[in-house]
């Protein structure tokens, strides 16, 4: 019986001595970190306490003001929490308040939400090799002081390594009943034909990087991306169900080469929303509206049609057609 004790009150040493260690080895990590944004210029402001005994390593940062002076970005909020369970130490859970402000160099934004937290999974024994990466939301609004903002009833984000090839992963969005500023509605939307609100936004992709993520992969310029296949990308509003896939390569600035299909659902419509918002060049809309209802006729329906786009020269191509100039697709 005594030796049953012995070996539990040895157990329940070793195992309190491994989680102070942890606690005091993430404690002076964090304050390092705020440390370190103090001494490069930055305004610091917070209150740091761990806590989680016996099984969790729980990061509570209140009060939290960061604002670097030099940009004129900045982040404040009352309270963010880093969870740790302390024998998965390579997967941290991130909870965001209800409320955050964001100050940009142009405008002040606020960020409200009914949950938003994250995930990230880094691979164990390496140097924080991203494996994992999730953030959720419901009911997030954004609201800016120069009166717009967007609001999402839910919305996820996930990236993770894929095994398929080197500096490959798949990213993921799904979004649902979500509303976009009234000055850009009223863009794309001049006549108010289509709901105020988008139902939907799914997107299934590949995407490679220049190297593998890690903890500092997004630290400008080091990280480039470099190509992206559509698996899948759904679109639904009111009426118009657009569908896309395909692949392309990024040039060193940013701009696609390669091949996309779009397949649209009630496809007058959408032409008809891109001459009004002048999208399309007006000089071309009659030949491309022609185009279009020969891709219907072959598609089998009136309504329905796919629309095989090349990308190339900076270029969007219908067939031999240029119909806009193709979107820059670069890491910040």
């Amino acid at each position: 019986m005594r030796l049953l004790v012995l070996i539990i009150l040895t157990a329940a040493f070793g195992w309190s001595t491994f989680w102070f260690t942890g606690k005091t080895i993430r404690e002076t990590e964090l304050k390092n970190w705020f440390t370190e944004r103090n001494e490069a210029g930055w305004i610091v402001e917070n209150t740091l306490s761990l806590r989680g005994f016996p099984n969790r390593f729980d990061a509570i940062i209140k009060d939290i003001k960061l604002k670097n002076p030099r940009t004129g970005w900045a982040w404040s909020t009352d309270r963010l929490e880093i969870l740790q369970l302390s024998y998965q130490p390579n997967h941290f859970i991130v909870l965001w308040p209800k409320n955050q402000q964001i100050d940009t160099p142009s405008q002040k934004l606020l960020v409200n939400s009914d949950e938003l937290r994250g995930s990230v999974i880094f691979k164990p024994n390496s140097e924080h090799l991203l494996k994992r990466a999730t953030i959720s939301a419901e009911s997030l609004t954004l609201s800016s002081n120069k009166n717009w903002d967007i609001t999402f009833k839910s919305l996820v984000l996930a990236l993770r390594k894929s095994g398929k090839g080197d500096n490959l992963y798949d990213f993921g969005l799904d979004t649902k009943g979500f509303y976009l500023p009234q000055s850009f509605m009223n863009k794309i939307d001049s006549e108010e034909s289509m709901p105020k609100y988008f139902k939907s936004l799914h997107l299934d992709t590949n995407i490679q990087f220049s190297k593998v993520l890690n903890q500092k992969s997004f630290k400008k310029g080091t990280t480039i991306l470099q190509n992206l296949k559509i698996n899948d990308a759904h679109f639904e509003w009111g009426t118009l169900n657009v569908r896309a896939a395909g692949g392309m390569r990024l040039d060193m600035d940013g701009y696609p080469t390669g091949k996309l299909t779009i397949r649209i659902k009630n496809w007058e419509k959408a032409l008809d929303l891109l001459i009004e918002n002048n999208s399309l060049d007006q000089s071309i809309k009659s030949t491309v509206r022609s185009a279009f209802k020969i891709f219907s006729a072959l598609s089998g329906s009136k309504q329905e049609l796919d629309i095989p786009l090349q990308f190339s020269d900076r270029k969007i191509f219908l067939g031999f057609i240029p119909i806009g100039d193709a979107p820059r697709i670069k890491l910040p």
